[in-house]
């Protein structure tokens, strides 16, 4: 069986003939499947009938069998406040495809293909319009097809894709706008679980990012599944190149079990890109143990100090700033020189939002209790770190909730205190700040500047230092790649626990976790 899978077709207007050669290039490939994930039309036709129709009409070219998904652009008409005929959209693409639901399975005897739509979100819990979000009754709808024939391979087609997936994000965009992944202001998490309880799921194909297949992070494999993104074969893609994914199943010439072949299709040159198939065997369900590394240990100019990265992901952007990394539950919190203020989610190892847009302005930040203190110049403030308003999701967000006030003079650090308050270091004197109903109320105090104690680390010429003690006094790690800030999870009497984070080589932020021991003196 051939599949195409084609990303967003999301084009300019005037762009439509072109659009049409790409269909009549899939048609030459004799698919026995089209598979469309998402987000029709042009710029103005966006999220409406005429659009879906207009792309429906080109997506006929492409000949053999047609599903068609529904995007996130495809609901912003209805969704929220929008004006649009609630549910029009779906039972407009269940009309076309002659299907009862946008979601659904199609049967075969070796495998199944599992198709998950985006959902109109209700009214009343629509935080971003443009989220990728599944109801409640469409989640275990899902997981009662799966769960129907729990001994077959499973390949998933998805508008966005999941949490924790491992594919390359676009952190200005789908981050920032908290509609990255699938769910992701509701339960994004989910996903995950579900994969972990049904090991039929072998692959999971996605659109949503514009970024070509050919792009290093369009593939990723994770909890025993090959993730593949899909880019957009308009001027929409993000790099330029306008690509589907094939999908071949049939058995293997070596083995004679059946497998899954995924190329790519290149419709600029009309030839299969260059870059190595993705090979995936549709074997007995089973999913293999997950290779565990051990801690990687880091060099030190001591021998009284050891130190070991136990974990380290890449996301978000820009330059991390040496008093912006802060570190609570599972959740990381780094200023950048951009003005982002990301929220990172250390268990995925994802960027889940900005509390902060591009332009605005963070210095430094502290966190104390379950609220987050930041300071721009001689302006601080606070916002609540578990409500669902605290992301900046447009560039007048009315619904981002958040308080400032202002001193004479300009901040120079932060430090928590009790009941979620906070010590504020001017250069003029030290104020005790704490949020009361709306407003910060804030008094001058007479507590001292931070002194140096006991297995303290500080940043020395972009690198990690310990003090050890008197006698050892300051020890230097040498993580390689310059530290820009640190942030300390655990300091106990032989160990401390640090979150470290660095500009990467892709303009994202690399984080580090660090395990540092203290080791007895060998006399």
């Amino acid at each position: 069986m051939r599949i195409v899978v084609i990303g967003d077709l999301q084009y300019q207007q005037g762009e439509e003939e072109s659009v049409r050669a790409t269909m009549r290039s899939i048609a030459a490939l004799h698919p026995d499947l089209t598979v469309a994930m998402g987000d029709y039309g042009s710029h103005q036709s966006a999220g409406s009938e005429a659009g879906i129709k207009t792309v429906y009409d080109m997506l006929l070219e492409c000949g053999g069998e047609l599903r068609m998904l529904v995007g996130n652009h495809d609901l912003q008409i209805e969704t929220g406040t929008g004006a649009g005929a609630v549910g029009s959209i779906e039972r407009l693409v269940r009309s076309l495809c002659g299907v009862d639901s946008t979601h659904g399975v199609l049967e075969y005897a070796g495998f199944r293909l599992l198709f998950l739509s985006c959902d109109l979100q209700p009214k009343e819990q629509c935080i971003c319009r443009q989220e990728c979000y599944l109801t409640e009754e469409s989640f275990q709808s899902l997981t009662q097809l799966l769960d129907a024939r729990p001994g077959v391979p499973v390949i998933v087609f998805s508008h966005a894709p999941i949490l924790g997936c491992g594919l390359q994000t676009v952190p200005n965009v789908h981050v920032r706008a908290t509609n990255a992944f699938l769910d992701q202001n509701h339960n994004p998490g989910r996903w995950v679980n579900w994969i972990r309880s049904h090991p039929q799921i072998k692959l999971w194909f996605s659109a949503h990012y514009h970024l070509s297949p050919e792009n290093p992070g369009a593939l990723s494999r994770r909890y025993g599944v090959t993730f593949l993104g899909c880019g957009a074969p308009t001027s929409a893609s993000r790099d330029g190149m306008h690509q589907s994914r094939m999908l071949e199943i049939a058995p293997h010439a070596d083995s004679g079990k059946l497998a899954a072949t995924v190329s790519i299709f290149d419709h600029d040159s009309g030839m299969p890109a260059q870059a190595a198939p993705v090979l995936v065997p549709l074997d007995p369900i089973h999913r293999p143990v997950p290779f565990q590394r051990p801690p990687a240990p880091i060099p030190t100019d001591s021998p009284s100090i050891s130190c070991a990265c136990n974990h380290v992901f890449r996301t978000a952007c820009g330059k991390p700033l040496a008093n912006g990394l802060a570190y609570r539950n599972g959740r990381l919190y780094a200023a950048t020189d951009i003005g982002y203020l990301w929220e990172v989610d250390a268990i995925f190892g994802e960027a889940m939002g900005t509390w902060g847009l591009l332009g605005d302005n963070t210095d430094g930040l502290c966190l104390s209790e379950n609220l987050l203190w930041r300071y721009d110049g001689n302006k601080l403030l606070v916002g609540d770190t578990g409500s669902p308003r605290r992301f900046a999701r447009d560039p007048c967000d009315p619904e981002q909730i958040r308080y400032e006030t202002f001193f004479p003079d300009s901040i120079i650090r932060l430090h928590p205190a009790a009941g979620g308050a906070v010590f504020v270091h001017t250069h003029g004197a030290v104020w005790l700040c704490r949020l009361e109903g709306d407003e910060i109320r804030k008094e001058g105090c007479n507590k001292a500047l931070h002194a140096i104690p006991h297995n303290e680390l500080r940043l020395h010429g972009g690198y990690l230092q310990v003090y050890v003690s008197q006698s050892a006094g300051w020890v230097t790690l040498m993580t390689g790649t310059p530290v820009s800030a640190y942030t300390v999870v655990a300091n106990g009497n032989r160990s401390i626990t640090a979150w470290v984070v660095s500009p990467g080589a892709d303009h994202d932020l690399c984080f580090q976790n660090l395990e540092i021991h203290f080791l007895p003196l060998r006399l």
